[in-house]
């Protein structure tokens, strides 16, 4: 399931070397470069961290839309828009 985040919260992951674990939907894990795959989760204990950029291009992760007010507008996936 893919998980809308702040660009801000994806900017810090990258900068900082974060990554994202699939299990616990959340920046787990230090010292993980972008293009991390299966490194080990200090919440859940599994192999399921990759590095944000990874994280991003797998669709694991996608960015919230905010308004100019900064509140969150609605996060949508091309595949989850209603159709017909």
């Amino acid at each position: 399931m893919t998980k809308a985040i702040r660009e801000e919260e994806y900017r810090m992951a990258t900068r900082d070397f974060v990554g994202w674990c699939t299990t616990c939907e959340d920046f787990t894990r230090d010292c993980t470069e972008g293009d991390a795959e299966a490194y080990d989760c200090p919440q859940c204990e599994g192999n399921t961290v990759m590095g944000a950029e990874n994280a991003l291009i797998a669709g694991e992760i996608t960015f919230k839309n905010e308004g100019h007010n900064g509140r969150t507008t609605g996060t949508k996936k091309d595949s989850e828009t209603e159709c017909c």
